[in-house]
């Protein structure tokens, strides 16, 4: 009857930290996820390296500011469309199909990307001067980006 006991008392507390471990396992993840990248750093590096005046920097700023929403929802919609492509079934009858349309959907997007970007970055080199255009382009060819999986891209001050 001890051992009965004894027993079902183990289980119980294998049970609680069987369960105290499952909800807390999500939350670990985001205690070690990585740091956001400091753009604001970024944008200021870029803007003592330009030498850019007050106003200038005001207008960056304001340029970012006015672009977030469109950027963040842009990258909200892509992010929905990779996971929907995630849970598609390979062996289902109708994959083909909704494959197709997620990548029409999947290029849609990634051309109002490209579009929004290169608009934002003639809005940037809009309030440049000559001189800070020509130092751009200069760190653009002295410093360009990685993709996350460690190729090179062409970097650009976002």
């Amino acid at each position: 009857m001890k051992n009965k006991m004894k027993k079902a008392g183990y289980i119980k507390t294998w049970r609680m930290l069987f369960l105290a471990a499952t909800c807390l396992i999500p939350l670990a993840h985001t205690a070690y996820a990585e740091p956001e990248r400091p753009h604001g750093n970024q944008m200021e590096r870029i803007a003592d390296a330009l030498q850019l005046t007050d106003e200038q920097h005001q207008q960056l700023k304001q340029i970012h500011r006015s672009e977030r929403n469109e950027r963040m929802s842009l990258h909200d919609a892509m992010q929905d469309n990779h996971e929907a492509l995630e849970k598609l079934n390979p062996s289902a009858r109708s994959y083909e199909e909704k494959l197709v349309k997620l990548a029409r959907e999947e290029a849609r997007l990634v051309k109002r990307k490209v579009i929004q970007e290169g608009k934002m970055r003639a809005r940037v080199y809009a309030i440049l001067t000559p001189e800070q255009r020509e130092k751009a382009a200069e760190m653009k060819k002295h410093h360009p980006r990685k993709h996350r999986w460690g190729g090179e891209r062409e970097f650009h001050p976002r």
